[in-house]
């Protein structure tokens, strides 16, 4: 990511968001916040973001179909779930970052999704990824987990 990279926190957790959106400048990123999937969509429409973090349970929607629309308005911005536990695709990207409990926890969760997106950035493996993101969601949806 450079200079010109910016990101979008959605989460109903004003702490998560306020640590991520923490994290995220101290990396010379513009951020845009919401609390709740539709702000987030409508902020999305605003800004060309180049990435969008949002919670696996957002208080007024799913984080797979925030997620998924997301993609339909900005199809070259890279998503990021938020979770209770980092989950890894087979391939050992990770596609849902651990809901960050302070803003140290912020900074780790930050790095480690550079990380992961810096090893994806073939446009051919983000598809992939995106789609096994996707599946993931459901999967924690389904279980109840927030």
């Amino acid at each position: 990511m450079d200079d010109s990279t910016q990101a979008l926190v959605v989460d109903g957790d004003a702490r998560t968001v306020l640590h991520l959106v923490r994290a995220l400048s101290e990396q010379g990123i513009v951020v845009g916040a919401a609390l709740n999937g539709a702000d987030g969509l409508e902020e999305a429409t605003r800004n060309d973001y180049d990435l969008v973090l949002a919670g696996v349970n957002l208080p007024d929607m799913a984080g797979s179909g925030f997620a998924e629309q997301v993609r339909n308005r900005l199809p070259e911005a890279y998503c990021v779930l938020i979770g209770p536990v980092p989950a890894e695709a087979d391939d050992g990207k990770h596609l849902i970052v651990e809901r960050p409990a302070d803003a140290d926890a912020a900074v780790g969760a930050v790095d480690a999704m550079f990380d992961a997106l810096a090893e994806a950035d073939d446009p051919e493996m983000r598809a992939q990824q995106q789609d096994e993101l996707a599946q993931q969601a459901e999967q924690l949806e389904e279980a109840g987990i927030e």
